[in-house]
């Protein structure tokens, strides 16, 4: 292999780790071109192709690397990923077993046959003995514990996963994975207050992570809900208030109110007496912007009965304000959640 070829196969190799694989496949390119049996070559370009969300190219790439060299322990591991993202989880399985055979000392051929179980929904007890395998030869690394935490959730063992994610943060504190699979598994466990602030201390790290900004919305979200269920059982009792008056509002009010009462009452009921509790951690954690909306927004929502009932007893038939007084709350409501998420938005952007 020449001076320059072991060149560009590091470069594309570091270009992998900071996780851009055009860069990567653009530096490996001319590698494979020249010597298209160097087994290496052919293997990182696998890997740039599966980085790149280019799986059938990489199943490609790794079998020519298994051709010129069939016991590269590292393509077998880049084709079984591939063929798992791919749906083809028997032959994913396969080559990941083949990893293990090439390398069964090296941790990362167990870890990868875990990761093949967890990508194509096929996770076993087996599943455990690979991250165990994986844990007990690289005891201080974070990622073979992080993947045995995402086995455990996968096989619905939260408290075990939640401990698990516990110790790969005390391995590395620092570990994307384990913060992301904590704030899951306290979440399932009921404690959405702390997977609120977890999933807040890695958007702070990770401003792009769409899974720590589920966790950080759903306390909001299901506030939200069970508020408006409150909204609607307050406006079922001032329909039958202005019914039992005579009033022309009562049956439409009922109607509507009974309607947003049922549907979050069965629909919601369970999510939002769960999660609820998790909007005070939300809002300590949300910056200045969006917490004026959400403010906005809830104040706006307890406003409605408010202007109903203003409406029903106090302003007369014929005056504007019948129209005018319950559409102020609803416009402060919509405004406080276009603020809120906006500005959510910009705080993590």
């Amino acid at each position: 292999m020449s001076d320059d070829a072991e060149r560009r196969i590091a470069l594309a190799e570091r270009y992998l780790e900071i996780g851009r694989p055009s860069a990567a496949l653009d530096a490996i390119g001319p590698v494979v071109a020249a010597e298209p049996e160097n087994a290496e070559a052919l293997t990182v370009l696998a890997a740039a192709r599966l980085a790149a969300s280019q799986f059938d190219e990489a199943v490609a790439a790794a079998s020519d690397a298994l051709a010129a060299d069939p016991r590269a322990e590292r393509a077998f591991r880049v084709r079984a990923l591939a063929l798992a993202r791919l749906g083809r989880a028997d032959e994913a399985r396969s080559s990941a077993a083949a990893a293990v055979r090439a390398e069964p000392n090296w941790w990362v051929s167990h870890d990868t046959a875990a990761q093949v179980d967890l990508i194509t929904k096929r996770v076993t007890t087996a599943t455990l003995e690979s991250t165990a395998a994986a844990i007990s030869l690289q005891p201080d690394s974070a990622e073979p514990l992080a993947t045995r935490g995402d086995v455990l959730a996968a096989l619905k063992r939260w408290e075990e996963s939640a401990a698990t994610f516990r110790r790969a943060l005390s391995v590395d504190a620092q570990s994307g994975r384990a913060k992301v699979g904590l704030a899951r598994a306290e979440f399932q466990l009921d404690r959405v207050e702390r997977s609120s602030g977890i999933a807040a201390g890695h958007l702070r790290d990770d401003p792009q992570s769409l899974v720590a900004r589920y966790y950080l919305c759903v306390p909001l979200l299901t506030f939200l809900a069970q508020l408006t269920l409150i909204v609607g059982l307050l406006t079922v009792l001032l329909a039958l208030v202005s019914l039992a008056e005579g009033g022309r509002m009562g049956i439409p009010g009922l109607v509507a109110g009974g309607g947003v009462t049922l549907f979050f009452a069965f629909r919601n009921y369970r999510r939002t007496r769960k999660h609820a509790v998790g909007f005070g951690g939300y809002m300590r954690v949300l910056p200045r912007w969006p917490r004026i909306g959400v403010v906005a927004c809830v104040g706006g929502l307890i406003a409605m009965p408010v202007a109903l009932v203003a409406v029903l007893a106090a302003v007369p038939a014929d005056s504007w304000a019948r129209l005018g007084l319950p559409v102020i709350p609803v416009v402060v409501a919509v405004g406080g959640a276009v603020l809120m998420f906006t500005g959510w938005l910009r705080a993590v952007d």
